[in-house]
């Protein structure tokens, strides 16, 4: 019974790949950004005038 469960599954994969083969999937992935959501100054990038870093804004570009 699960053999043939199994089977038709990959039957379906296959003829659904076959029929949408010139079709892309694109997958935006992010990961914990609730952290990360408050810019943090780059002090790294200049001392005295530090730009903000990493923040909701440029999360959503």
């Amino acid at each position: 019974m699960i053999k043939k469960i199994v089977l038709s599954f990959l039957l379906l994969f296959l003829i659904c790949g076959i029929v949408n083969a010139k079709k892309k999937i694109v997958v935006l992935y992010t990961n914990d950004m609730m952290g990360r959501l408050k810019g943090e100054p780059a002090r790294f990038i200049n001392r005295d005038f530090p730009p903000p870093l990493g923040n909701a804004a440029s999360c959503a570009t």
